[in-house]
Order: structure tokens, then sequence, then C-alpha cells
């Protein structure tokens, strides 16, 4: 149960530049969201701390000294079990791309039995979403970009209990997101907003975040879609997500 911000950019900007004052409306997510931070930008580099983003001095620094034509940006709500720490944290990375998650897979280790040795052997975490990514990065290098992420929901689907898929993933060719939850599943404690993604295009940028801040005039991502973003011209495309 996460936060989850990226952009993509024609130049190198940061997130409070390129998001604008509602930005600390976003970090102020983490009074709830309060069991980590983590950033990712050019070429898979990550900062991360398992301590609450809003009180964190290396979070304003990395955001002030790292800018980036693309980022991701993630505030931890760890799920019980999953111990709070950098094992555990997003973003994770895998040879230039990065991950982050909102969302549970249970059983948390169901998806080591879809794994081939070489990803399973990455994975040094309790964390369901690292095998969730782990999964990407697999069908992905056997099928490519589009393909690898249906076949990865589609193993997903068949082989755990999810209540959110959601996820965002950095390459140096694009920037991914997904759109992929069930309301049925959700915990108790969460209203049916909590899991919608959002964005919005200005200023020579794609921005795309969770919900739970100001987010006026941006576009509502549809439930059980890919939004595919092209870094080098910023084009956009969505894919639909098979039922």
């Amino acid at each position: 149960m996460c936060r989850l911000l990226a952009y993509a950019a024609s130049e190198s900007t940061t997130f409070p530049t390129v998001v604008g004052d509602s930005f600390t409306q976003f970090i102020e997510l983490s009074s709830l969201h309060c069991d980590g931070w983590g950033i990712s930008g050019e070429a898979g580099q990550c900062s991360t701390e398992a301590v609450e983003a809003r009180h964190s001095q290396t979070l304003q620094k990395t955001l002030a000294d790292t800018p980036a034509k693309a980022a991701l940006l993630h505030l931890r709500w760890a799920t019980p079990g999953i111990p709070v720490d950098i094992a555990n944290n997003h973003p994770f990375t895998y040879q230039g791309l990065s991950f982050i998650h909102n969302g549970s897979l249970t059983p948390s280790d169901g998806l080591d039995q879809a794994l081939e040795p070489l990803y399973q052997a990455q994975i040094k975490s309790e964390s369901d979403s690292h095998r969730y990514f782990m999964l990407l990065a697999q069908e992905i290098a056997k099928s490519g970009l589009e393909a690898g992420i249906l076949k990865t929901i589609e193993t997903a689907r068949q082989i755990t209990r999810y209540a959110s898929l959601n996820a965002m993933l950095l390459s140096d060719e694009h920037l991914v997101v997904i759109t992929e939850h069930n309301l049925a599943n959700k915990p108790v404690f969460l209203d049916d907003e909590y899991y919608p993604l959002r964005y919005m295009v200005r200023d020579g940028a794609v921005i795309i975040g969770s919900s739970g801040w100001d987010q006026e005039g941006w576009t509502l991502l549809e439930n059980h879609t890919i939004l595919i973003i092209k870094r080098d011209d910023l084009t956009m495309r969505t894919v639909a997500i098979p039922a």
C-alpha cells in the first residue's frame, strides 16, 4: 500500500519543479505512507531510506541534486508481514530498469514458481513487489515490452490473489504505467479512490501519480490499462489489459 509518482520530460528537471506547488501535498502523504521512500532517475540510479519522507533531509537533498529527464518516486506503507527495511524498499532496479508498485499479492512469494533461476537469484527481500518486478523483467526479456507486461499480469492473475498490480516501470526508452486493481480484494480500511492513477501533460512533461492529493485537471487512467510513454518524444499510447 504505497503512493506512486513519476514523470517523463523533454529536458532534465526535478519532481518539485515539474509537479509544482502541490508536490508538497504528495510528500505529506508520507504521514500515513511512512515506512520509507525511494527515488530512481537516469540509468537506474536509485536512492532510498526506510524513514518517513516528509522528515527526510536526504530526500530533500536528493530531489534538489539529481535532475533527470524521467524519474520514479515511491512512498511506502508496508504490507503486514514484510519488514520495514532497505531491502524491501522501492524502487527495485535491474539491468537499467527501475520499478515501483502499489498493492499486494498473496501469498507474497506466490510468483516464485513462475521465475526462472536467473531472475529468482536476484531477489534478496521478502517483498511480493520485488518478485512482481523480476517476473516483468523476465517476460519483457523474452517477449518484448507490451507482450511481456501482459504475460506477467496474466500469470499474476492465475497464481496469486491481488488487490492491485498498479506499477510504474522506467527504462532508457520508456516510462510505463500499469493500472490494474481489483476492488473486491482491497483491504477493508481503504476506500474505492485509493487505487486510481491520474496523469497530467504540461510544459514538455508527462506526470503520473496516485490519488490522495490535489490533482485538479489531471486525467484518470482507466483500470485494466497500460500507458506507454516514449521518452524520446513523449508520445503516449494505451494498451488494454484483457479481462
